[in-house]
């Protein structure tokens, strides 16, 4: 990848991020403190943020018009959080699962 497009997606993320409310992100966070989902991947919010980014954009939809984009296995929901920044309309679906400690 070109530092160009690094940097694109780099700035991309820090809009994005902007746009969350993070003492909402942190109070959703803390109830789940004791379990398993604590040490999951998915709280490092930034890095999947920027994961999410760079999917939207290899798939074009930082340029495209606006589509109905249906995530399935959608996990915390952060790429539909991408491409409704984008424009799009998205809807992030998965299943729930139980840990068990």
């Amino acid at each position: 990848m070109g530092l160009l497009s690094s940097l694109v997606r780099r700035y991309d993320t820090k809009a994005v991020l902007k746009r969350i409310d993070m003492n909402e992100f942190m109070k959703l966070r803390s109830k789940h403190r004791g379990t398993l989902f604590e040490k999951s991947k998915h709280w490092n919010i930034t890095e999947r943020m920027e994961i999410a980014v760079s999917h939207a954009r290899i798939l074009g939809l930082h340029r495209a018009s606006p589509k109905r984009v249906l995530d399935l296995g959608a996990g915390c929901g952060y790429f539909a959080y991408v491409c409704n920044y984008y424009g799009h309309e998205a809807t992030g679906v998965d299943v729930q699962r139980t840990y068990v400690p």
